[in-house]
């Protein structure tokens, strides 16, 4: 400690220099944090509009048993809501279900439910 105080003049320099660097990353560790905040505040909004919007939108019925593929089979009487479209492929989160969401063509969903392309 007395080498480097040497080296810049002193023990009052040493200690302002000291104090001076722990109030720079007291601050800057401050601003870090509130910016992670309001990120994360500003994220979990979005989020949580969509899940609204979601939850709001049209739940579509099954009509008739059919595998569409990756592991999904749709059961007469399974309920499910688009949740994104991109021409054909078609997202969906089944109702109840604990695996959502699913990727379904579009022409299956037409066929065996009330969904229209």
């Amino acid at each position: 400690m007395t080498t480097i105080a040497k080296k810049i003049g002193g023990p009052r320099a040493l200690i302002l220099a000291v104090a001076a660097g722990g109030a720079l990353a007291y601050k800057g560790g401050e601003v870090g944090v509130k910016a992670v905040v309001r990120t994360s505040r500003s994220i979990r909004r979005t989020l949580d509009a969509r899940a609204e919007a979601a939850a709001k939108s049209r739940v579509y019925r099954v009509a008739e048993d059919a595998d569409a593929g990756g592991g999904l089979t749709l059961r007469t009487g399974d309920e499910f809501r688009v949740l994104a479209r991109d021409d054909d492929a078609i997202l969906i989160e089944i109702v109840g279900s604990t695996k959502n969401p699913w990727y379904v063509s579009g022409e299956l969903l037409a066929a065996i439910s009330d969904f229209t392309l």
